[in-house]
């Protein structure tokens, strides 16, 4: 079983597009696909799933291996160039970034918290990014 990081359905992000006048429009406008994969058989404990996410992602060297710090990590990839990101995505307008994750099932059975947590923490960022009037697809 495959499972994507909001349940049933594509995290994809399709960013706002920020321009100076809002009443002009947007050219040359380069979308650009992201994706990244994540093995959930390797993940059966917290430090199993902050390596893997740590390593799959591109978290920066200080990340803090806790909930809030994967939130700041994986909710701060739409950068805009305006400075780096906590993870390898430096994600623009229009963008779009796909978290899949396989072997879902056996990592919901092994690690039930952890999955749980990140069922939540997900569902937290896709929030956010409706909060700042983001579309999510």
């Amino acid at each position: 079983m495959t499972a994507l990081l909001r349940i049933g359905a594509r995290w994809r992000f399709t960013p706002w597009q920020a321009v100076d006048d809002p009443y002009q429009p947007v050219t040359n406008l380069r979308k650009m696909d992201y994706s990244a994969q994540i093995d959930g058989d390797a993940i059966v404990d917290w430090d199993s799933f902050h390596d893997q996410f740590q390593r799959q992602l591109g978290f920066f060297d200080g990340y803090g291996r806790n909930m809030d710090a994967w939130n700041d990590c994986m909710c701060d990839m739409y950068t805009n160039g305006e400075y780096k990101s906590l993870t390898k995505f430096d994600l623009n307008d229009g963008d779009t970034f796909t978290l899949v994750v396989t072997n879902a099932a056996r990592w919901k059975e092994i690690a039930p918290e952890v999955y749980s947590a990140f069922e939540d923490c997900s569902s937290f960022c896709n929030s956010e990014r409706v909060h700042f009037g983001l579309d999510i697809r």
